[in-house]
């Protein structure tokens, strides 16, 4: 053999599969990102990243399903420059902004999911257990575990078709749960670009009635496959179900809520029992006066509500604003409601911001309990946000003479203010109460009210921040559900 041929050696470059399979583990962790309305929703999509000696990255996405599926797909980009990050966020399908989690914790989502999705006999994507699986740590003792819960409140699964499977493929997912978790056991949510869903507990399925042809991305082709009179008696059913575990307007059964709140939206829109044009005149109403009410932009949490603490940093607005949200939930009783309440007093002390969830609580949950409300805002300062609470008191004691003088009182308490993002958000809710006078589910027009403030939040044309967006949404269609129900029955009094 010539010298040449002796030395001249041969260098392979691994493919990326095979370098992610082999490799990737040598490279140090550089971030993780999560979508924020994962545990709402229950698919996170989670960037692990890491970085090479030459300061580029290497990254994988896992699209996981902690509710039902585990790890649906992921992708892999090899050695490419940071920024290419935003990039692949700005052209995937990761709407829903970014925020940066701990290795441990998106370690443990991932294998959590895994773990409960084999409990109903799903297995991970293939190219999660043939290639991305070995761009994360080992799944032993050297990552902290941290306990992820899966699956809905009651711990049972939740399939949710956001369009990534086929008819197909959706139809034998639930054929397996009704194997594995039992029928009546599970449910499924169906969408058409927007949060819909239908509960398999209600016979209205992918049972006999739909046919294996039905389409489960639209409900509405589920619902027109069956008898309509057999449809009335199922919704009626089921309203009727909704109504006994209601109280003050919120359910204590979040999946029956769910199911309630997609036949509330079918049956209105179905039946025409909206007037669009009073609802518009609504919203462009509620439009001009949200408008003229100038916002400075200060986080999420009622700053003027901290001032005097110095403990609890980041975790009392944390479990704050978890208290506040539970507040407004529709599918938490009075007394899981009182529970978190006192629990968060408790932890925090009778500090501002605790009297105010309870002075909030009081009013929402009890409006006839004005000395209670009363009692508790006596003993804070004259914030904004307890001058709200005392006009809503105001309006019960001294009701206005006609829908102008009570929007005239109403917004002459923001005239020439400044709010924050939070204040806005309770001022609104208390405009709503105080102008329309929505107390309860007999309040003339209530459908008309809610559908107008809820698509004045889906239009964004106020620039509101996600989180206030969220709760106005959710307080308006918890509001819409109930109205279309009382509407119903009122329609259809022999069911």
């Amino acid at each position: 053999m010539s010298k040449s041929k002796k030395n001249k050696t041969t260098r392979v470059s691994l493919s990326p599969e095979n370098f992610i399979r082999k490799k990737s583990r040598s490279l140090p962790i550089y971030k993780c990102l999560i979508n924020k309305n994962w545990k709402e929703h229950g698919l996170p999509n989670i960037f692990v990243v890491r970085r090479h000696a030459s300061g580029n990255v290497t990254f994988c996405v896992y699209m996981v399903d902690v509710f039902c599926l585990g790890v649906k797909d992921t992708i892999f980009t090899c050695n490419v420059p940071p920024e290419n990050i935003d990039d692949r966020i700005a052209k995937g399908d990761f709407a829903s902004k970014m925020e940066e989690i701990s290795y441990e914790l998106a370690h443990n989502i991932i294998f959590a999911a895994l773990e409960y999705a084999e409990e109903y006999g799903f297995r991970p994507h293939r190219s999660f257990t043939s290639t991305t699986q070995y761009f994360l740590e080992e799944d032993n003792d050297n990552v902290p575990l941290i306990e992820i819960k899966c699956g809905t409140e009651n711990g049972r699964p939740m399939y949710i078709n956001n369009g990534c499977e086929t008819p197909d493929q959706a139809e034998k997912i639930i054929r397996q749960l009704e194997k594995t978790a039992g029928k009546g056991n599970f449910g499924f949510i169906l969408r058409t670009g927007t949060a819909e869903s239908f509960d398999v507990d209600l016979d209205i399925n992918l049972g006999d009635d739909a046919g294996s042809d039905a389409d489960l991305r639209d409900y509405r082709e589920i619902f027109a496959a069956i008898d309509k009179e057999d449809l009335e008696k199922e919704i009626s059913c089921i309203f009727k179900e909704y109504l006994k575990h209601t109280d003050h307007d919120t359910c204590d059964d979040p999946e029956l809520a769910n199911t309630a709140m997609v036949l509330a939206d079918f049956w209105l829109k179905e039946n025409n029992v909206i007037n669009l044009d009073i609802s518009n005149e609504y919203m462009k109403m509620m439009r001009d006066d949200f408008s003229s009410v100038k916002i400075v932009e200060i986080g999420d949490v009622p700053n003027s509500l901290f001032p005097a603490l110095t403990t609890g940093g980041k975790n009392l607005e944390f479990d704050f604003l978890n208290t506040f949200t539970a507040i407004y939930s529709p599918s938490l009783s009075g007394s899981d409601i009182d529970k978190q309440i006192k629990w968060f007093a408790e932890k925090y002390g009778t500090c501002e911001a605790a009297v105010y969830l309870m002075a909030l609580f009081a009013t929402n949950c009890n409006p006839g309990s004005m000395r209670a409300t009363e009692r508790l805002c006596s003993g804070l300062p004259d914030y904004f946000l307890v001058k709200l609470l005392r006009k809503d008191m105001e309006f019960v004691v001294s009701p206005p003479a006609n829908r102008k003088d009570a929007r005239k009182r109403i917004m002459a308490m923001v005239k020439g203010a400044t709010l924050t993002q939070f204040e806005m958000m309770q001022f609104i809710i208390c405009y709503v109460v105080c102008v329309f006078g929505i107390r309860n589910s007999k309040t003339p027009n209530l459908l008309e009210i809610a559908s107008a403030l809820s698509e004045l939040m889906k239009s964004n044309t106020l620039n509101y921040s996600d989180f206030v967006t969220e709760m106005i949404s959710i307080y308006a269609e918890t509001r819409q559900v109930h109205a279309a129900i009382m509407e119903f029955f009122k329609r259809n009094p022999a069911n």
